[in-house]
């Protein structure tokens, strides 16, 4: 009896420790397939929806940035497209009207005065240049000419017809000439030149004539009188203005560059024991870049001038500048006395 009970006490123990076991075996498993495929479900719902969001935002802020330049630089482009076509088209409209209604002014006028033959009239006012001769004024045209005959020795039946014209050259200024009528202006009484004999006056007018029309002329460049004889009361702006490169040029050296470059705003670009440079930009033109030099020698009073030098606009620095006046590089440039 006591061992039936001993047996069944240990078969009770072992077979519960051995269920236990296999219980908790297979339980550990089914919970932990179950915890690890429920985990794995939750967490990449998760981090799909976290990526999906943050990919949503951040290709939404992209696309956006990107579709708002787009779309605005297209709308830009438009509009401006559209603007200066509009203002193009108005102001061709514009001028068509005006232009149209000061003809109409003119051939009233015309009409008026010139009656049936106003049309006629309106074309020779058109053409009135090629009505005009030089005769005196234009003598290089004639030179070429006699020049073929006297000194070549070309000899043309047409050298006879050429000689009435040849004597109005000699003897005779600018004259219009027209079938029925002939305007002549005689010789200017006074007639300046510079040593290549381009009209030129630094002390009047270079042209004038005994009815008191005069010409001003800056070394074959015609300029106002104000150029001429008051260069002291010209300004920047008037040069900013003017929009014949050859007068502005005039003027700047007029007025003097180192006004100019004082008065116009221009830049100090570099300095350095050569001097300093300056640059002075232009709408439309070359900047002016002079370098600022000391002179070494003491004029007679006493005093020490500084002057400025203009140099080519790529200069870069004052010694560059420097060398290059003496024809030189700046790397080759080694002064040892300045005098």
């Amino acid at each position: 009896a006591a061992t039936d009970a001993a047996t069944a006490a240990a078969t009770y123990a072992a077979t519960d420790a051995a269920t236990r076991a296999a219980t908790d075996a297979a339980t550990d498993a089914a919970t932990g397939d179950a915890t690890r495929d429920a985990t794995r479900d939750a967490t990449g719902a998760a981090t799909r929806d976290a990526t999906d969001a943050a990919t949503d935002a951040a290709t939404y802020a992209a696309t956006g940035d990107a579709t708002r330049d787009a779309t605005r630089d297209a709308t830009d482009a438009a509009t401006a497209a559209a603007t200066a076509a509009a203002t193009d088209a108005a102001t061709a409209a514009a001028t068509d009207a005006a232009t149209d209604a000061a003809e109409n002014v003119f051939v009233q006028i015309a009409r008026d005065i010139l009656g049936p033959n106003h049309l006629l009239g309106l074309m020779c006012a058109r053409n009135w240049w090629n009505y005009v001769q030089g005769g005196n004024m234009w003598a290089a045209y004639d030179c070429y000419l006699t020049a073929a005959r006297d000194i070549l020795g070309l000899r043309l039946p047409s050298h006879s017809a050429y000689e009435a014209w040849e004597r109005c050259a000699k003897n005779g200024g600018f004259r219009l000439v027209h079938e029925k009528f002939c305007m002549v202006s005689d010789f200017p009484e006074r007639l300046r030149v510079d040593e290549r004999n381009r009209p030129h006056s630094s002390d009047g007018p270079s042209h004038r004539w005994r009815d008191g029309w005069e010409l001003y002329y800056w070394h074959g460049v015609q300029v106002t009188e104000q150029i001429v004889m008051r260069p002291q009361s010209l300004t920047v702006a008037q040069v900013s203005t003017e929009e014949n490169a050859e007068v502005r040029r005039v003027m700047i050296e007029r007025m003097g560059f180192a006004r100019y470059i004082r008065e116009s705003g221009a830049k100090l670009i570099h300095t350095d024991k050569r001097g300093k440079l300056w640059r002075a930009d232009r709408p439309n033109d070359t900047p002016i870049v002079m370098v600022e030099v000391r002179n070494s020698t003491a004029e007679p009073d006493g005093s020490i001038k500084d002057y400025f030098l203009r140099v080519p606009p790529d200069t870069k620095t004052a010694t560059a500048a420097v060398a290059w006046t003496f024809g030189m590089k700046s790397t080759d440039w080694r002064p040892g006395v300045e005098s």
